[in-house]
């Protein structure tokens, strides 16, 4: 197993955790500003709608209830500290594929007439990148990573299960967005 050199890190962990402090401030914002009206469901994505292209960028900020958004915001202030950290350059990296991907799946396979908002596809595909970047290179910032996940976010298998009023293709679509982009950065991760 190779070990993580810190110098050459994007980002120290302390930058990491700001960047999620970042994120997680602007969700609560968006959140704030959706319940004064300034945001409704047509700002989601829309399956299959070509008037989605809002939903593109501001579904993940959006939040349909407090439980909603603390889930979310609980996670991310996990995952990307912990992704950003272990591997900065490809956390960066791997985010657009993991959006397009996710928003890919909703657009694609979404449930007609419906709505998607939420983080839970950059959640699904950051825990999937974790995951498969510890099965391609093995090495101990990875592997570490990889229990960290399967310590708090074992549960969320069962968000791959299709649910009433639960998004499982944003889930989907991250999880399989987030093994792309770990097979695609695997090669360029382990040169690091």
């Amino acid at each position: 197993m190779t070990t993580m050199n810190w110098r050459k890190a994007a980002l120290t962990p302390l930058q990491a955790v700001a960047v999620a402090a970042v994120v997680c401030g602007t969700m609560l914002a968006v959140f704030g500003l959706q319940n004064l009206g300034f945001f409704g469901v047509e700002w989601g994505v829309l399956p299959r709608s070509f008037d989605s292209w809002r939903g593109f960028i501001m579904a993940p900020f959006m939040h349909g209830s407090w439980g909603h958004l603390i889930g979310n915001l609980s996670a991310l202030a996990i995952l990307i500290p912990l992704c950003g950290t272990l591997y900065p350059k490809e956390t960066l990296k791997s985010l657009p594929i993991i959006w397009v991907v996710s928003f890919a799946t909703i657009w694609l396979l979404g449930a007609p007439n419906s709505s998607h908002i939420g983080a839970s596809g950059i959640i699904y595909g950051l825990m999937s990148f974790a995951v498969f970047l510890a099965i391609f290179h093995r090495s101990w910032g990875a592997v570490l990573g990889c229990l960290v996940v399967a310590f708090f976010f074992a549960g969320a298998l069962w968000g791959l299960m299709p649910k009433q009023g639960v998004s499982f293709t944003a889930h989907f679509g991250g999880a399989v967005g987030g093994f792309i982009a770990a097979y695609v950065l695997r090669k360029k991760w382990k040169q690091n």
